[in-house]
């Protein structure tokens, strides 16, 4: 029904996450997110390499009585018919990064005020160590043992190693890069379109979408 955002978050596991819609349509109905669903699956499953990729709903709990109008519908549907997705249910805010599932659905609003707290944090981490490393002998010393350490923390938490969000739902491979993109994030942008016309993500979506219309 509509095209949606397709963005990749870090998470204490190997794997990111993928968080469906990152900001393409701010209101929603549940028919969409179910089709988010399955596009966020096919994406984690050919692209990332997640076998059996877990679906859940981003919401304010993991009962099924918790929610807005929104996420109460799509969970009852789901639930009743998964649509082809390992539906595993609601999942809270803070458990996003902790690794609880694969593909998170959401509308595009909640989608992208999540993926902007998500840059705010990595910054203000990043910052908050840069600060206090820098003060005392100590701590420099400190900073220069644990430097390949730090290399690696900034690796996993910087946008630019994921390049840009593709637009699931539209006829072809189409990347989105973020505003501020260096030379470094527009190459990883680049590597993620490959990557999907390399595995035929568009011709997979279609597909599974026309046998499980909704």
């Amino acid at each position: 029904e509509r095209p949606a955002i397709a963005a990749l978050l870090p998470t204490v596991e190997s794997t990111p996450v993928v968080l469906i819609d990152a900001g393409a349509n701010s209101d929603c109905e549940p028919s969409m997110l179910i089709q988010f669903a399955q596009m966020g699956s096919i994406f984690a499953e050919k692209v990332i390499g997640i076998n059996k990729p877990r679906v859940g709903i981003l919401n304010i709990g993991g009962e099924s009585s918790k929610g807005n109008t929104l996420a109460l519908n799509t969970y009852k549907t789901m639930k009743e018919d998964p649509h082809g997705v390992n539906f595993v249910g609601n999942i809270e805010g803070r458990d996003v990064f902790l690794g609880e599932c694969d593909v998170v659905i959401c509308d595009g609003f909640t989608g992208n005020v999540t993926l902007k707290v998500a840059e705010g944090v990595a910054k203000m981490l990043v910052g908050i160590l840069r600060t206090e490393l820098s003060h005392g002998s100590r701590n420099k010393l400190g900073a220069v043992l644990a430097k390949p350490a730090f290399a690696r923390l900034k690796k996993r938490i910087d946008y630019e190693e994921y390049g840009g969000s593709l637009l699931l739902g539209v006829n072809g491979i189409c990347v989105i890069a973020h505003g501020g993109s260096n030379d470094s994030a527009i190459k990883n942008a680049i590597r993620v379109g490959m990557e999907s016309v390399q595995h035929d993500v568009t011709s997979k979506i279609v597909g599974m979408c026309e046998v499980t219309k909704v």
